[in-house]
């Protein structure tokens, strides 16, 4: 399954849980979208490298620390906590591994 399809059935299930008042369902589909979004990171760490060898290794350290909190956010049972770390801790470090492969495809 391409990555583009997978992420689109996870959000498809996001929003149906919503839409059903599923706080569960919610919950877990961010947690798979997050998983899923972390491993395409470690897939531009791994592009990256090709070309920037100091790059990838300051991109790594930063995906590594995402992957070691996760491990211990998907547990909380707080879906505001959860929300809070995506956008102060993934999204910066997403952004930045974008921008970094899409400068090594220059």
């Amino acid at each position: 399954m391409d990555v583009k399809h997978k992420l689109s059935s996870i959000s498809r299930d996001r929003r149906t849980a919503a839409l059903t008042g599923r706080a569960d369902r919610v919950m877990e589909a961010r947690v798979r979208l997050t998983q899923k979004t972390l491993e395409n990171c470690g897939l531009l760490v791994e592009y990256v490298r090709k070309f920037s060898e100091p790059i990838a290794r300051d991109m790594e350290i930063k995906h590594s620390r995402l992957l070691r909190e996760f491990e211990h956010i998907r547990e909380v049972d707080s879906p505001n906590a959860f929300h809070e770390w995506i956008r102060s801790n993934v999204v910066p470090v997403v952004r930045q591994s974008e921008q970094a492969a899409s400068l090594a495809a220059t």
